[in-house]
């Protein structure tokens, strides 16, 4: 899952700069227990079902919940999770137009799902979701996808989250504390601010860029994917950069690429993607060296003056 804090941010994602595809990374964080989808086998590929929760769809509450194995805690969503889902309500802050914000929000989805399958061996299908409530068992298979999007109202302690992804099964904490039949689902804030900013990378570090829906998309699904949020002690100049991370300085330029500590990440849960990227993407990620570089000199000098 993803928390973001406001007592020290506002409702914001992590933003990172541009680095080097292949540079050698550590500083990523996998969840207890190494969940993942497809074979537990770390390094192995997986196909991954999507789907979008219709406005309407409620949250099973935890009385309703079928009894859970020996060991399992029920998670109570109605203690800050209510129904019902209104996917509407993120798309009319993208544009006045619903119509159209919802154009914009699957672009955004759709790329924020390339992202990640461009480095890494996942394929993506979407479904159509049967609008079971959240959290019902029967919610997987043709019924919905393995990872379920919708936007729900999030209460305290969770109203400081602008998004709420649930790591994939196999992990330490679906076994013993969350239910698991919310695996790799992802729940918006649709009581919090979303934009959608014009472009595809930003290395201004002038001001911040508070939840442009592509990159928080991105960041959430890293968590439907078994990426936690790095460690902020410890790390390199510039590692906390990576898209994964939440802490300070991570949200001064609008980010939607992967960093060499998120890359590392993914491909150590799922393996590198199989088929080469063309030389053209080779060409432009080589080129993005001196971004990087840049963006991280003025990250620096803002942090020391």
């Amino acid at each position: 899952m993803t928390i973001r804090h406001k007592q020290h941010w506002p409702k914001v994602f992590c933003l990172a700069c541009l680095a080097l595809y292949g540079q050698s990374a550590a500083a990523y964080l996998l969840f207890e227990g190494q969940p993942k989808w497809g074979d537990f086998t770390l390094g192995t590929g997986a196909t991954v079902t999507w789907s979008l929760i219709p406005d309407g769809t409620d949250v099973l509450r935890t009385a309703d919940l079928p009894s859970l194995p020996a060991g399992t805690n029920e998670f109570l969503f109605q203690d800050f999770w209510s129904g019902p889902s209104n996917l509407t309500s993120i798309y009319t802050q993208l544009d006045s137009n619903p119509a159209n914000g919802a154009l914009i929000f699957r672009s955004a989805l759709t790329r924020a799902f390339a992202t990640w399958a461009a480095v890494a061996d996942l394929q993506f299908v979407e479904i159509v979701d049967s609008g079971l409530p959240m959290a019902h068992p029967d919610a997987s298979g043709t019924n919905a996808g393995d990872i379920r999007i919708g936007a729900f109202p999030l209460t305290d302690p969770f109203d400081c989250c602008a998004g709420f992804g649930f790591e994939p099964p196999g992990g330490t904490n679906f076994r013993t504390t969350w239910n698991p039949t919310t695996t790799g689902d992802i729940s918006l804030n649709n009581l919090a601010f979303f934009s959608h900013f014009p472009g595809l990378q930003d290395g201004d570090a002038s001001g911040g860029f508070p939840n442009d829906i592509e990159g928080l998309l991105i960041h959430e699904l890293g968590h439907a994917l078994g990426l936690g949020h790095p460690e902020a002690d410890g790390l390199s100049p510039g590692e906390e950069l990576a898209i994964m991370y939440v802490g300070a300085g991570c949200c001064d330029a609008l980010q939607r690429t992967l960093a060499a500590d998120d890359i590392a990440g993914i491909q150590a849960l799922y393996g590198p993607n199989p088929i080469p990227l063309p030389t053209s993407a080779w060409s432009f990620i080589s080129g993005a060296i001196a971004i990087s570089l840049l963006i991280r000199r003025r990250h620096d000098n803002r942090i020391n003056s």
